[in-house]
């Protein structure tokens, strides 16, 4: 995979073509030798944008770059349909993003991510959470579409089949389309940042089961303080702190629409 990104951007840059990096996380490079690389094509490269200040601080810090520039990821930009109206006549919309990827245990299927509990005991104890606690639709939202074990849609069909009273309408057929789902629901849960970039930019409170730093990286910069760490917490405490966000449903609403300004700052920065 490293050899996969490095080898475009080396190409580029023999080549003299002014190489500019969108929105992303850069880093940490545990090896040395990556890090040699990444660090000589940086600075070579004409820009370099990335999406959250951990990256920033680590390419100024660490790399020794001064072509970095932060703003926030591009799929917050990404449109989506409108054509709906939220009323308080309808039962609370709880969207799950269910991570084929962390279900199966990572690529290598053992608790490749160090996450502090079972991650599928995780989502059916918050599933039977929120039956039990509200009255509410449960929707299942898959974000990444593969047959292979990052495959959301698979885990969300076998739920399905354990879970039958939860709304599962099966893949999309494009980002706008998962986009403008997840825009309908009241709250959205998700483990795909994707989603809860969709999820937060489209207004909806959000609550980000975090993995990897690149959660953090992002929301911290945006100030927006609600991940939940699947590392760090087990599952009966993440059930939990997702009970006490849910009951608190104004206050988030308020976090989620102050972070939507932020995001317009920064795209336009980028713009």
């Amino acid at each position: 995979r490293i050899i996969h990104q490095l080898l475009p951007k080396i190409i580029t840059n023999k080549n003299r073509v002014p190489l500019v990096f969108t929105p992303q996380t850069i880093g940490p490079f545990n090896r040395r030798l990556w890090k040699t690389i990444a660090k000589r094509l940086s600075k070579q490269s004409y820009k370099i944008f990335v999406r959250d200040n951990l990256s920033f601080n680590y390419c100024a810090n660490e790399l020794k770059l001064n072509n970095v520039i932060e703003v926030t990821d591009m799929a917050m930009r990404l449109p989506y349909e409108t054509s709906f109206e939220h009323t308080t006549q309808h039962k609370l919309r709880i969207g799950i993003n269910v991570s084929g990827l962390l279900y199966n245990g990572g690529y290598n299927q053992s608790n490749q991510f160090g996450l502090k509990s079972p991650y599928n005991e995780t989502i059916r104890a918050l599933i039977v959470l929120l039956k039990n606690s509200y009255d509410c639709e449960i929707h299942f939202v898959p974000h990444v579409i593969s047959n292979s074990v990052e495959g959301d849609n698979i885990v969300c069909d076998q739920l399905k089949k354990e879970f039958p009273d939860v709304i599962y309408e099966g893949p999309f057929d494009g980002p706008i389309e998962a986009k403008s789902y997840i825009a309908k629901m009241d709250v959205f849960i998700g483990s795909r940042m994707h989603s809860t970039i969709a999820a937060l930019s489209s207004g909806v409170p959000t609550i980000p089961l975090s993995y990897s730093r690149k959660f953090e990286g992002l929301f911290s910069s945006l100030e927006y303080n609600e991940c939940i760490n699947l590392k760090k917490l087990d599952s009966d405490r993440v059930v939990q702190i997702i009970k006490e966000k849910i009951d608190g449903l104004e206050e988030l609403k308020v976090s989620t629409d102050n972070v939507r300004l932020e995001i317009q700052r920064k795209l336009h920065v980028y713009r």
